[in-house]
């Protein structure tokens, strides 16, 4: 997303202050991802998660179509990385997991989602995970920072966000099995696969390949066993 408080003129010559401003380019890019329509959404350097969730809610339905014709049980994750200058949200506390739920016309999708804030008294961005509660329940979530005192290696702060979600294998309006197997209308009722989302943004210092190196074996080890809790889970990474 490239937040507000990360723009470098000196590696963004190639844009304007208008091409850079987040007025322009924060509608593009919701467009883009309200276009694509993906059941799960993983952003980093989001330092604008609820209002950017109140415009997921509010136009998801103008693409709900791409992830929706993808079949039940195919979660789609969509990583928007794109440089974005995004004016920061009020009220962010420090080192807090932030959950809400967009509004939403009850014809189109609707998301909910968690917010990590990296480490830092400084930092103001952090990593999301947002998801389309037609589609999903939310079971549990882990956050994981990568700072660990004393431990040169791992001495930054950014982080990591774990969701585990079930899968509505009904869904709004489509069907469910009952206990004879055959299928009739449901409600949502219905339960597919879990699945583990997991959402990082590792140290981009291209010179500190010992410090991405740690920063992914401890985000793998944490995966690793939160899918024990969950042995039948399919895994989704964002980095």
């Amino acid at each position: 997303m490239l937040a507000s408080s990360l723009v470098d003129r000196s590696f963004l010559g190639f844009a304007t202050d208008e091409e850079l401003a987040w007025s322009v380019r924060g509608p593009r890019i919701q467009a883009v991802l309200r276009e694509m329509g993906a059941e799960v959404i993983c952003l980093q350097e989001d330092d604008d998660h609820e209002h950017f969730l109140q415009a997921l809610g509010g136009g998801a339905g103008a693409g709900a179509g791409a992830g929706a014709g993808a079949g039940a049980g195919a979660a789609v994750a969509a990583t928007a990385a794109t440089a974005a200058a995004a004016t920061p949200g009020d009220g962010k506390e420090e080192n807090k997991l932030s959950s809400t739920t967009s509004a939403s016309l009850p014809s189109f999708p609707t998301y909910t989602g968690l917010w990590k804030k990296r480490t830092g008294a400084d930092k103001i961005d952090g990593v999301s995970v947002y998801w389309q509660i037609q589609k999903f329940e939310f079971v549990e979530s882990e956050e994981v920072e990568y700072r660990v005192p004393g431990c040169g290696h791992l001495d930054r702060d950014n982080v990591a966000l774990l969701v585990v979600l079930q899968e509505r294998e009904g869904g709004k309006g489509g069907k469910e099995r009952k206990g004879g197997g055959e299928e009739e209308e449901g409600t949502g009722r219905g339960r597919g696969r879990t699945l583990i989302v997991a959402n990082t943004h590792l140290l981009f210092n291209p010179r500190r390949g010992d410090v991405k190196l740690a920063q992914l074996q401890m985000l793998l080890g944490r995966m690793e066993r939160l899918q024990q809790r969950y042995p039948e889970a399919g895994i989704g990474k964002s980095v």
